[in-house]
């Protein structure tokens, strides 16, 4: 993309002629008691499929023990997907192993994979799990933990809000929207 002036109203163009008019990633962090719901997530955008203006993208993670559906796979697994796909390891275009969903790393090298294979005049990233917003942890006094989103119970580890701003900061291309569905993640301070 080539930026094209300073204004309100700034404009890119495309340079290159296969670019879809949007590429939608869906970063789906299954790993953890939320698998059900990544599943139900990822089913939902296959009801409608990518097209020829719109790559529909997800890099999914599983756990153990919440929900056996499509093979029961545990790993992290990349998909382009189409109407009626189902999440099934047969289906992805490929599969990472174990993920740290909760890593600024594996969140921007999703969307540098997504971006540098799928490009696209627009991008609109979705990150799906649990969210924070502000939580008051007691210990002996209060204090504000971490906002964060995209708990990941194999690593123990969370996406905190600094670290999503790492981890996009790293991206070289604009993201246009950035859909965060997880809880309380709506707040200014987020």
């Amino acid at each position: 993309l080539r930026w094209h002036g300073p204004s309100a109203t700034t404009q890119f163009t495309a340079t290159t002629a296969s670019q879809t008019k949007w590429t939608v990633m869906a970063y789906l962090d299954g790993d953890n008691n939320l698998e059900a719901f990544a599943i139900a997530k990822f089913l939902s955008m296959s009801q409608v499929g990518s097209s020829s203006d719109v790559k529909l993208l997800a890099q999914m993670d599983r756990i153990p023990g919440y929900d056996a559906r499509y093979g029961d796979w545990t790993d992290c697994k990349r998909f382009l997907i189409t109407q009626g796909m189902t999440p099934t390891p047969s289906s992805a275009l490929q599969s990472l192993g174990e993920q740290n969903m909760g890593d600024p790393i594996t969140l921007s090298a999703f969307v540098t994979w997504a971006i540098q294979n799928y490009p696209s005049e627009r991008y609109c990233l979705i990150m799906f799990n649990h969210g924070s917003g502000v939580v008051q942890a007691r210990v002996t006094v209060e204090i504000a933990t971490p906002l964060g989103i995209c708990w990941d119970d194999t690593n123990g580890d969370v996406l905190t809000t600094i670290e999503l701003g790492q981890a996009l900061s790293a991206v070289s291309s604009i993201i246009h929207v950035i859909y965060l569905d997880a809880c309380t993640m709506g707040g200014l301070e987020v």
